[in-house]
């Protein structure tokens, strides 16, 4: 009877215990579970960032700088909902917002939209400036608007430790690290965190680069190139026709000491020339001819694109009066450059180009004796020529070819690399050149 009648006290102070410890853990849990949350939203998301950023440099170097402002805004729209509100920095999308709102006042004129969006950019990062590459006098008394507009709205910032206020140098890339206002002397193509280190006021992926209004955009230069070209086999190519013009079908030309072999002022000559020796080159292979000096002027469409012309003297040019001449080389030329905006700034590139235009390419090779039945005044029996056969090909041409592009500095650069060109007209020929160029920035 005791037993049954103390059971009952027993099991109720059991769950009494039961239910402390629910009433103990369910606000813990609770905690713990919001905290971890928090925290998880409150950490960028490295992919959306990059993506972001991305959309980004396509709005503001190619859209923005190509006036296609409807496709810029639509761009820097989907950066935005990319980043929600804490995806990205809070640096990321305070520019998102600030370059939107520069699309909307410069490009499109819508002003109140774009200073609505320049108070939020404010919001989200009270430290934010102006990109210097769209400044205008206009965006800047809207910007002085939105900033007296976002002021009561910007908290101080928390006081840095000691030793990051200290410090002068920030290692690129650290999360969290933003250099002194006194580093802001660095040059294009150093290592940086953000826009007030470099002199130039534009950090992209941790590199100084210059800025779009004070980068060059006219480039002028020199350059030099040599032609090889692609001689196939041929037989008898000195004969002539009853026209006075090669009967082979390869088009060569053939001289001797200079002069054209056989002469076309009569057919004396090419009436003595030997069947099957009458000059031949008996393989494929690469005859060394024209020479070319060219100076250059490119315009920068962007920082990857180029637009340009070549005027030159083609020099190195064959012997003979029959064939045509053309010493004069005029160019056409589009350039692109790989990379990060590479005419912008300093460093390594590769690039592909397009050319047409009009000249002369020229090849030789030693085209042996030729064999005639003319008879050798001095006495002995039939004379034997040495020759040298010409490709000559022109005046019009298409080229393709690339290289590396080395610039020391942002104005000053080297290029270098081949080509392949493919003149038609009078002759058509495959010639392949090595160039090398030099180039100057204003």
């Amino acid at each position: 009877m005791n037993y049954v009648a103390i059971a009952p006290d027993y099991r109720l102070k059991a769950f009494g215990v039961i239910d402390a410890i629910k009433q103990l853990a369910t606000p813990f849990a609770a905690s713990l579970f919001f905290l971890t949350m928090s925290h998880a939203s409150l950490a960028a998301d490295p992919w959306a960032d990059k993506d972001a950023r991305r959309l980004q440099t396509k709005a503001m170097e190619d859209d923005y700088l190509a006036t296609d402002f409807d496709k810029a805004r639509a761009r820097l729209q989907q950066a935005i909902v990319l980043c929600g509100p804490n995806r990205c920095r809070p640096e990321l999308r305070g520019e998102l917002h600030r370059d939107l709102g520069v699309v909307l006042i410069v490009g499109l004129g819508e002003r109140e939209s774009g200073r609505a969006l320049l108070v939020e950019a404010l919001k989200i990062d009270p430290t934010l400036k102006l990109d210097p590459d769209v400044k205008t006098k206009e965006l800047e008394v809207v910007w002085s608007e939105a900033k007296a507009v976002a002021a009561p709205t910007v908290r101080p910032s928390a006081p840095r430790p000691f030793a990051q206020a200290e410090q002068d140098e920030c290692p690129p890339g650290l999360p969290g690290c933003r250099a002194s206002s006194r580093s802001a002397t660095l040059s294009n193509g150093a290592a940086c965190n953000e826009n007030a280190q470099c002199g130039s006021g534009r950090c992209r992926d941790h590199r100084c680069e210059a800025s779009a209004t004070s980068a060059p955009r006219w480039w002028v230069g020199a350059s030099f190139s040599a032609d090889w070209t692609l001689m196939p086999r041929a037989l008898d190519v000195c004969r002539l026709g009853s026209d006075a013009k090669p009967m082979s079908s390869s088009g060569y030309t053939c001289t001797a000491g200079g002069s054209d072999y056989p002469t076309r002022t009569s057919d004396d000559q090419n009436s003595r020339l030997v069947d099957g020796k009458s000059g031949g080159i008996a393989g494929t292979g690469l005859g060394f001819g024209s020479m070319r000096v060219m100076v250059s002027g490119d315009y920068a469409v962007t920082g990857n694109l180029l637009l340009g012309a070549r005027l030159g003297y083609v020099f190195n040019r064959h012997e003979s009066k029959a064939a045509f001449s053309f010493p004069v080389h005029l160019e056409a030329r589009v350039t692109w450059l790989f990379g990060k905006a590479p005419l912008f700034s300093s460093g390594f590139a590769p690039y592909i180009f397009i050319s047409g235009g009009a000249s002369e390419f020229v090849g030789k090779v030693p085209g042996g004796n030729i064999h005639s039945t003319e008879r050798d005044p001095n006495g002995g029996g039939s004379i034997l020529r040495p020759i040298d056969i010409w490709a000559v090909g022109g005046p019009g041409f298409v080229s393709a070819g690339g290289g590396v592009r080395w610039a020391p500095t942002a104005r000053i650069a080297c290029t270098l690399g081949p080509k392949v060109t493919l003149p038609f007209g009078y002759g058509s020929w495959l010639v392949l050149s090595p160039e090398i160029g030099l180039q100057y920035g204003f």
